[in-house]
């Protein structure tokens, strides 16, 4: 077994800086489209280091095959919000990806009352031809996607060289206070979606929506301050532009319009954006803030109508011309 292993430590030292780099475009798709969900989470990506790559194919119970049966050797995490979203960004992955190679959802499980268990998510799925940097030079490579919200997130970082990796077994004691900590994981979890499901019915819930969108869209393509009263009064304004019926739904369109005119959008940020010439003189003013976005949205979707609401409310035409001139 040891000369197996030792083959498989060789093959995959050989390929890991490409999947090194297949993680990071995974990473890439996944921001991009959690976009389109208006999905507010954190993505991070890695392939496995070729230490823990060896450690695991020694010590699991489970690995015959040394390179076949490690399957997360690339490895992502979505951290979302809230437990509403896990489903949310379970649809993304599907979406993306196609359907799981296989999924792993202790949420599901029928526990007893008396125990508390981490509840995984875990999805592993093929990675595309097109985001593979490999080449497929080693075969398909797939990626084990785990899906957490923060405070999941939180006790799984914290105690998982405890629990799954220690180097001696712990009192159990020691181990029992880790596993209690679920108690506040649960509950946690529970007060976020109480919460959450209450905002839902706030007077002020479409803006804010639209606001959260505008921030998370305008961050995937710049790392720049911004003044957040411009932005809510600006966005105010633009949503008086959406047909009552359609303001609930807006930031989802939003999202819908930052994929297809991504490249439109990455050009005039780089042009105009925080960080160009034009910025740094202190022109285009509105090209520097999230609210952009929108702007660009209602200029390709209803000009006339933004026109008149930008008016109506006072806010100077010359910032309206500027991105008129811009998105043209």
């Amino acid at each position: 077994m040891s000369t197996i292993i030792e083959l498989a430590r060789e093959r995959y030292a050989r390929v890991r800086p490409s999947y090194e780099l297949t993680a990071q475009n995974l990473v890439t798709e996944i921001r991009h489209g959690a976009i389109s969900k208006n999905l507010d989470c954190v993505v991070e990506g890695r392939a496995k280091e070729v230490s823990s790559y060896v450690l695991k194919a020694l010590s699991s119970k489970d690995v015959v095959d040394p390179w076949a049966d490690v399957y997360d050797k690339i490895g992502l995490r979505i951290v979302v919000g809230h437990t509403l979203d896990l489903d949310v960004a379970c649809d993304l992955v599907s979406e993306l990806f196609g359907e799981p190679v296989y999924v792993t959802d202790d949420r599901r499980m029928d526990i007893p009352d008396n125990e508390l268990r981490y509840p995984r998510l875990h999805l592993q799925v093929a990675v595309p031809p097109g985001l593979d940097a490999s080449d497929g030079v080693e075969g398909k490579p797939t990626c084990e996607i785990q899906i957490r919200t923060e405070a999941a997130n939180l006790w799984s970082r914290m105690s998982h060289s405890y629990l799954y990796k220690p180097s001696s077994r712990l009192p159990k004691v020691v181990r029992r206070s880790l596993y209690r900590l679920l108690a506040l994981v649960e509950l946690y979890d529970s007060e976020v979606e109480r919460a959450v499901r209450a905002m839902a019915n706030d007077r002020d819930r479409n803006l804010n929506l639209l606001v959260s969108q505008l921030e998370r869209i305008f961050y995937a393509f710049c790392a720049a301050d911004y003044d957040a009263d411009l932005t809510r009064k600006v966005s105010a304004v633009v949503l008086q532009s959406v047909r009552e019926s359609e303001r609930a739904a807006y930031a989802n369109k939003l999202g819908q319009f930052a994929a297809e005119m991504r490249a439109d959008l990455e050009n005039v940020y780089r042009e105009y954006g925080p960080g160009s010439t034009p910025a740094a003189l202190g022109t285009y003013l509105m090209v520097s803030q999230p609210e952009s976005v929108a702007i660009f949205e209602r200029l390709s979707n209803a000009p006339r109508t933004l026109s008149q609401v930008w008016k109506s409310n006072g806010i100077p035409e010359d910032l309206l011309q500027d991105m008129k001139g811009v998105w043209a």
